[in-house]
Formats: structure tokens, sequence, C-alpha cells
């Protein structure tokens, strides 16, 4: 190594200048600088819990904003939100269908989507609709011809077959015949009489029918009409009350003036009067004083009548108040009445007769108006005044329909006989057993009564032990029809007689 003569090694070479340092990094936005990156392993990443939670309590809106969703939620609730979300997309389930759409249109998709499951009507299996055609699918003809059709056509064969059986082309009228080929026709050659009298039966319901929907229209518009002048009454006596209010409450307010007016000239003529005691000695200030003095006495005489011709109009205003409550309560208690009238009317049909030996003979007064009551509904039964088997027997009445019942109403008198609870059921046989006999008295001289008979059924609940007022009603619902009760003598006088007769064999007297 080279040294110095004098065995002293030279100093060491300058280091090396430092590098340059690097320049500056750019700035970043909001005055921040860049970091250094160095990689990081994700086993030294742990997570943030409290700040996860934080984020997860955020508020956001539905990522379906755009399409139509206005919803916001926490973030840990988005994806309960998106299960639900009308609005999200979601693919259609039928198989080969690639459509995505909205959940909100999706059941409206399935009803037309062409890839949906229909059953094939030949073969009743599950086939996507594009696919469903008519199968060659071939079903034997039922009738003996024994023809091999396809299913499809299947139905026109069945029509022109010479063998299936036809129905009669009256059906609908009635006519029950059926018969294969030419034996439809035959029929309908020989028995034109009996299918004219079909439609003209089905032509007479028609008309029954169509009188009683005039009838029921009839009755509608007469409600109506009594509906539209009551409500026009009312409206009148609103109008009139209404102007008399008006006019005391003008009185009033002009009577309050003139109120005002007199008591500031009393006020002045009292000030007068004072000032008049101190001029006594004058005798032309005493004439003025006395003067004034009588004036002020005349004031307080009308002072006296304003006010009671005040009290009279206050009186008055409460008055036609009252009367106005009291029109209104009489307007809602008009149903009230009238449907105690109807049942006032029922209490005295039912006190009208009362037997105690097992016959009840029924006088049914003011025929045609009951008959009218019945068909408007407005009383559409009436039952008979109780009667006994014997004083301490049976108790029953007698129930009838004027405009019939069930299958006879409007065309026939529907009569029921009814089991009631009596005081005496307890020492009584139970069920009833006896035979009843329906009556409709002839009032003629030939005397020939319509009647009907019958055993009960002791196993029916129109013949057990009443547990409430009467047991459900047994009869007949064609008894007669209005035809024969109203040509004969069964009605004469606007009245008619029912009766039933009760066979009291085999029964103990108590």
């Amino acid at each position: 190594e080279p040294c110095c003569v004098r065995g002293v090694a030279p100093p060491p070479p300058p280091p090396p200048p430092p590098p340059p340092p690097p320049p500056p990094p750019p700035p970043l936005r909001d005055g921040f600088t860049s970091l250094t990156v160095f990689s990081i392993s994700h086993l030294q990443v742990y997570r943030d819990t409290c700040c996860n939670r934080e984020i997860l309590n955020l508020h956001v809106f539905c990522p379906n904003e755009a399409s139509g969703c206005c919803e916001t939620m926490v973030l840990h609730k988005l994806l309960v939100h998106l299960d639900t979300c009308p609005y999200e997309l979601v693919a259609c389930h039928n198989d080969a269908c690639s459509m995505h759409l909205a959940r909100l249109y999706m059941p409206q998709h399935h009803g037309t989507c062409p890839f949906r499951l229909e059953f094939c009507k030949f073969c009743s299996a599950p086939v996507p609709c594009v696919q469903l055609e008519v199968s060659p699918y071939f079903l034997l003809c039922q009738s003996p011809c024994d023809p091999h059709a396809a299913f499809f056509r299947l139905e026109k064969h069945l029509v022109q077959c010479a063998l299936t059986e036809q129905p009669c082309s009256f059906h609908r009228f009635g006519c029950d015949f059926k018969a294969c080929g030419k034996g439809v026709s035959e029929h309908e050659a020989g028995s034109v009489p009996q299918h004219l009298l079909l439609v003209l039966r089905k032509h007479t319901e028609l008309q029954e029918t169509l009188g009683q929907v005039q009838g029921e229209l009839e009755q509608k518009a007469s409600v109506f009409e009594q509906m539209q002048l009551r409500l026009e009454r009312a409206e009148r006596d609103a109008e009139h009350w209404g102007k008399l209010v008006s006019k005391n409450e003008a009185s009033l307010t002009s009577t309050m003036e003139k109120v005002t007016s007199q008591t500031k000239r009393m006020q002045v003529l009292e000030k007068l009067w004072e000032s008049s005691n101190g001029l006594s000695t004058m005798s032309l200030e005493s004439s003025r004083s006395r003067e004034c003095h009588d004036n002020l006495k005349g004031v307080r005489q009308m002072l006296e009548v304003v006010k009671t011709r005040l009290s009279t109009l206050e009186s008055l205003q409460s008055t036609v108040g009252t009367m106005e409550k009291t029109l209104q309560t009489h307007e809602s208690l008009l149903p009230v009445h009238t449907q105690r009238l109807a049942d006032t009317d029922l209490r005295f049909q039912l006190l009208e007769t009362v037997s105690c030996s097992g016959r009840l003979v029924w006088k049914l007064t003011d025929y045609a108006q009951r008959k009218q009551d019945a068909t408007t509904g407005i009383t559409p039964s009436l039952y008979s005044q109780p009667f006994y088997t014997t004083t301490f027997g049976y108790k029953m009445c007698a129930r009838v329909y004027l405009n019939g019942d069930g299958v006879g109403r409007g065309t026939h008198l529907s009569l029921f006989f009814v089991v009631m609870r009596g005081e005496y059921d307890t020492i009584l046989s139970w069920p009833f057993r006896q035979r009843v006999t329906l009556m409709l008295l002839d009032q003629g001289p030939g005397r020939k009564h319509l009647s009907d008979t019958f055993k009960p059924d002791p196993t029916s609940s129109s013949f057990k032990r009443p547990t409430s007022e009467m047991n459900v009603a047994s009869g007949c619902p064609m008894f007669v029809s209005h035809g024969v009760l109203e040509s004969r003598t069964y009605l004469k006088d606007d009245s008619i007689f029912l009766s039933i007769v009760v066979d009291r064999t085999g029964l103990d007297d108590l």
C-alpha cells in the first residue's frame, strides 16, 4: 500500500456525495400527500369491529332507486329489503325463459310467459305453452258404432253419429225425451201439442214473474214518492224556521240599538235633573226640572217595555230551536211507530180466537189487504190464536202465508201447523204424535171443504218438545191455489175460514 515517507497512512478518500433527494410527491386533494406504499400480509390486518358497526348503521338508498324505489334503510338491513323490493330484478322461474323483470311485474309475466306449463287436454301431461299442440291421441266412440276417431274430431263425430242418444230440442222447457238418430225428429213431429203446452206453461211462469217484478217496482216507486214528499216537506219546514230565526235576529238587533239609544238619552236626562235641583229658586228652571222628571219617568217605562220584548224574543228563539229538535225526533220515531203498529196488528190477530178442544176455526178478514201486505213483504205470514188439545194439553197454532211460501210463493196459499211451548209440556208425552187435519172451509151451501191430513214424523224437529217459543212449522206450502180459493165460495165478504183439527185419540185428560 502506498504510504508517505514518514510511514503514516494517507487519509481515506472523502465519501461520495449523497444521492439527490427524490422529488417531492405531488400534493393530493385536501392538502394530503401520498404515503410510502409497502405490502402488508392479510395475517397482519384485523377487522375494526367498531368501524364495521358504524358503517352497518349508516342509512343508504335502495340500489333500485333509479327504477322507482324510494325506500331508505340502514346498511345491515339492505339484503333483507332486496329480498322483497318490488323493483329488484328477478328471473322468471319457468325453464328456458331468460326474462329478467322487476318483482313488481313478474306476476303479470307469469300469466303470459310462453314457457309456462299448461296441461295437454288430450294426455293431461304438463307441457310448455310454446310446445302445446294437437296430440295424435285417439279415442273410441262410446256408441255401438265403434269407429276410431282422433280426440279433436270426436266431438264432431258424436254430433253426427246416428247411434248417439240425443235430447229433445224442447228439453229446456221440461221435455225429458231422449233417443238415437231419427227418433228425436219423429218425437218432435208427433208431440207438437205437448211441446206447445210446455212452452205455454213456461210463458205463463215468465208472465207471472214479470207481474211480480212490476208489482215490486210499483211498490218501490210509491215508497220513493212518499220519501220524496217527506223530504220536500222537511225542506219547507227548515226554510220556514230559518226565515223566522233570521227575522227574530233582525228584530233583536233593532231592539238592542233602541235600548242603547234610550239609555244614552236617560243619562242625559238624569244629568239635567241633577242640575235642575240646584236651580229650584228659579221658576223657569223648576218647570224644566219637572218636565225632565216626567220625561225620565217615561223613558224608564219605555226601557222596561223594551226589556220585556227582548226577553220575549230570546225565549222565542229558544222555542224555535226546541221545535226543530222535536221535528227531528218525530221523524226518527216514525219508523219505530210503524213497526209497533205492525206488531200490534199481529197481536190483535192472535187474540181473535182460542180453543181447548183440539179444533181451531180461524176467520181471516180483510183478505185482499192482508194478501197485499204479504206480497209487498210488510206481513209475509200470519199466526193464529193458540189453541189446545185440552185445557192442560199441547199448545198449538196455525201459520198461513196468503201469498205462498217456498214452492207455492205467488201461486198458492200455504198453511202450516205449529207446536208451541206451553205451560204443561213437562207432564206431556213427546214427541207429538196426534194426527193433524188442515182445512179450508167452504162458505157455500155445498160445504165442499178442502182438507189435507198428515201423521207427524216422530223424528222431525217440528214435533219434539219445544225449546223456544215455537217449533219449525210443518204443513202444506201448496195447500190451495189462489185461482181455486178466489173463484169459488171459499172467499166471501173478503173473509176466509181456516180450520185445524187435532185427533185427540189416546190423549189422557189431565
